[in-house]
């Protein structure tokens, strides 16, 4: 067992389906991600890893389209992050690193997706590092280091959306339940919100390069058949790039809970 507070990493080699749940459901009760290595599905991995996801939650079944990126819900599904060749447009598609970001940031209320799991059934042959940090990391160093930031981040509404589609509109840090939660996508923020927007959404980005620059953030490089749940309002992911030629040399599975009680 290793890893910070918020950021638990378990050799989970051996472990049944029943004991992956309980371990799941309690370590995910403190941290806000969970990286499970070495686990010896039985089956098909991705129905093994659904059944231990049921322990923490109701399954959102929310998956994007791949050309619109319009979110529906499919039951039983999980949306890949495969790369292909022919898809620049879609860091969903592409080899190129990932800056930090949530994945629920531009969803509305209906799509709400709050535990992710990711699966990784195949990594690149270099490259492909997972990026985490967590909303009371990024708060303390902006606290710290750029306080102007750090009041912004807290007090200015900023209106997420996708595809002219309107989404959440949100602080990007706040409180709710007495947890700290993060809402952030720069490439989801809506145009035309005015000044204070645009340099909130500018500064923040360079912000949280500095972030991984300083080391500030965790990098990994998760190998094939690790998974990794985490609290989507809780934390940042992004990747760095990495190399790929073929449709699929990089594959990544991701699909969604509900908390029982907020699914209710």
């Amino acid at each position: 067992m290793a890893g910070e507070g918020w950021l638990r990493v378990l050799d989970v080699a051996g472990l049944d389906v029943e004991a992956l749940r309980a371990l799941v459901r309690a370590e995910m009760a403190g941290a806000c991600a969970v990286r499970l290595r070495h686990a010896t599905p039985t089956g098909d991995p991705l129905t093994f890893w659904r059944a231990v996801g049921d322990a923490i939650g109701v399954a959102s079944d929310i998956v994007e389209d791949s050309a619109t990126g319009a979110p529906r819900r499919a039951p039983g599904a999980w949306m890949d992050v495969r790369f292909e060749p022919d898809r620049r447009d879609s860091y969903r598609h592409h080899k190129v690193g990932q800056p930090l970001h949530s994945d629920g940031a531009y969803t509305p209320p209906e799509f709400a997706q709050e535990i992710a799991l990711f699966y990784l059934e195949r990594q690149a042959r270099s490259g492909g590092e997972s990026l985490f940090v967590d909303a009371a990391t990024v708060a303390a160093h902006a606290r710290a280091q750029a306080p102007d930031l750090y009041e912004a981040l807290t007090t200015v509404p900023v209106h997420f959306g996708k595809a002219g589609a309107p989404g959440r509109t949100a602080t990007v840090l706040s409180t709710r339940d007495g947890r700290l939660k993060i809402n952030w996508n720069y490439f989801r923020v809506m145009p035309g919100q005015g000044e204070a927007v645009d340099r909130l959404r500018e500064a923040f980005r360079s912000f949280l390069e500095r972030m991984i620059e300083d080391g500030v953030v965790a990098c990994f490089r998760l190998q094939a058949g690790d998974a990794v749940f985490f609290r989507d309002e809780e934390v940042l992911h992004g990747r760095r790039d990495f190399a790929a030629e073929q449709s699929g040399d990089r594959l990544l599975w991701k699909t969604y809970f509900m908390p029982a009680s907020a699914a209710a």
